[in-house]
């Protein structure tokens, strides 16, 4: 439950849009940032089914949302924005931080123990914003955890090259191909996922 409680964890059930309004304001506000949107019988939530994460910035403010079904497991965000980085915030307290794809790759690794994974939310690298954040922060180690496949190792190498111009130590861990934190935390359990990470 703390877990859940410290990223404020929520879910989308469909009460929502029954307790909105039919129209004005108030639902086309929510339409315009990209809560509700348009289906064939008219506004729909977006993240309907889901499992939903505030992604806060180092300051704590909420950015974007990220959401995950629990049928189908697909994810969802706000359209037309920056995914960001969900567990930033860690950067101005750890030295060191571990960079994985998904927001569940970090949570699994935190509830393994290690309290400084940070989650790049997909495979398209870093932005100068984030490599700022990082230089300002004095992070000095980074430990690239991305999945066991090949995209996660393209990534890995597009990363270490976007990280050479902080400059920064760099750690690759390489998990077994097809896995990625998660998965690899579900089938082997915390003790067998530590061997990935240095606790700090």
């Amino acid at each position: 439950a703390g877990l859940f409680s410290k990223h404020r964890f929520g879910f989308a059930d469909g009460s929502l849009l029954p307790a909105l309004p039919g129209s004005g304001a108030i639902p086309d506000e929510l339409e315009t940032l990209g809560l509700l949107c348009r289906g064939k019988a008219g506004r729909i939530e977006r993240f309907l089914g889901c499992v939903v994460v505030p992604v806060l910035d180092s300051e704590g403010n909420i950015t974007t949302l990220y959401g995950r079904a629990v049928t189908g497991h697909s994810h969802v965000c706000l359209p037309d924005r920056p995914t960001g980085l969900f567990n930033c915030g860690i950067v101005k307290s750890c030295s060191e931080i571990i960079l994985v794809e998904s927001v569940l790759d970090a949570l699994s690794l935190e509830m393994a123990g290690a309290r400084n994974a940070v989650s790049i939310q997909g495979t398209n690298g870093l932005s100068d914003a984030d490599l700022r954040l990082f230089r300002e922060c004095g992070v000095r180690k980074i430990t690239l955890m991305l999945d066991g496949d090949e995209t996660g190792r393209t990534a890995t190498r597009r990363l270490i090259e976007q990280l050479s111009a902080i400059p920064v130590s760099c750690e690759i861990r390489t998990l077994p191909e097809g896995e990625d934190p998660n998965s690899y935390l579900t089938r082997h359990g915390a003790e067998a996922l530590r061997w990935t990470w240095r606790p700090v």
